[in-house]
């Protein structure tokens, strides 16, 4: 669990995600405005069904994981913010994944929810990270362009830019850690 101070001045606590934080995965997806729930789920989708939650939220910390952006006092907290990856065990890079509420957006949650999915990544053994993110999404292009640590490769196919950021063997020097 960690503390972090934005560019915006604004403080949220990033902590691995816990089982059973359903209702406030769906919650956040449900501030989501349409073009944002389409720029992480490439669907039109609704509603975040139990099972699609479920799925979000229970990781074995290991092959899969999953961090929470979390703002207020422990009994009330509430999700801002998501990050998961999903390791593919053929070649050692994970799949990763964000979601962030709109008030939230544009004050460096997502560059911080990345530089903290990043390391734990290394730290597991993760060659490198994957994601897939719509050409009218510049702001995210713009997170995994500037994050340290890894290389990024890009491209282009049918409106999608395919990612594939491979991590350095160091943490580039002056590099922050997350």
């Amino acid at each position: 669990e960690r503390g972090i101070e934005l560019r915006d001045g604004g403080r949220v606590t990033v902590r691995p995600i816990l089982a059973g934080v359903l209702g406030g995965l769906q919650e956040l997806f449900h501030r989501l405005p349409e073009k944002d729930v389409n720029t992480r789920f490439f669907n039109r989708l609704t509603s975040l069904t139990d099972d699609a939650a479920d799925h979000l939220c229970n990781v074995d910390y290991d092959e899969e994981m999953a961090f929470a952006a979390v703002v207020g006092p422990p009994e009330h907290e509430r999700i801002v913010a998501t990050s998961s990856y999903y390791r593919d065990p053929r070649d050692g890079f994970a799949e990763v994944a964000y979601m962030v509420e709109p008030d939230w957006q544009g004050g460096g949650l997502a560059t911080a929810l990345h530089a903290r999915t990043v390391e734990y990544a290394r730290a597991h053994g993760v060659r490198g990270l994957t994601a897939d993110v719509l050409m009218s999404n510049p702001a995210m292009l713009k997170v995994f362009r500037r994050a340290a640590g890894h290389t990024v490769r890009m491209e282009a196919d049918a409106g999608v830019y395919e990612l594939r950021m491979r991590f350095t063997e160091e943490p580039e020097a002056g590099a922050a850690p997350a």
